[in-house]
């Protein structure tokens, strides 16, 4: 659900008499300093954030790469070096409805 969506539906629910709390991500930009929500209503009264999307993220190096370990690719010329990228651009990092839960774990 995108974030106007959501706004939209919450505007919804309370001119209906649903009293509402929403839960999103913000978009804050790196250092969190800038407008968290590209669209507000004042029908939202309460939110609850799961974090920013934009905050970034340092990776160690892996272990171990799987496949071609050295070359161009979207991270970088070194796949085998550590990483820091926007939460974004992680696979499940960031969740507008808070399933934010997701790690990895040696084994």
């Amino acid at each position: 659900m995108s974030i106007v969506d959501q706004m939209l539906t919450i505007e919804g629910a309370t001119a209906a008499g649903i009293r509402c709390v929403g839960i999103t991500y913000e978009m804050a930009g790196e250092q969190g300093a800038d407008t968290p929500l590209i669209y507000y209503s004042p029908a939202a009264r309460h939110l609850v954030s799961t974090g920013n999307r934009e905050e970034r993220l340092a990776l160690d190096a892996p272990d171990r790469v799987v496949g071609q370990d050295t070359g161009e690719s979207v991270f970088g010329p070194d796949l085998g070096a550590p990483l820091t990228v926007p939460l974004y651009a992680l696979y499940c990092s960031t969740s507008q409805v808070g399933g934010t839960r997701v790690r990895a774990v040696a084994v």
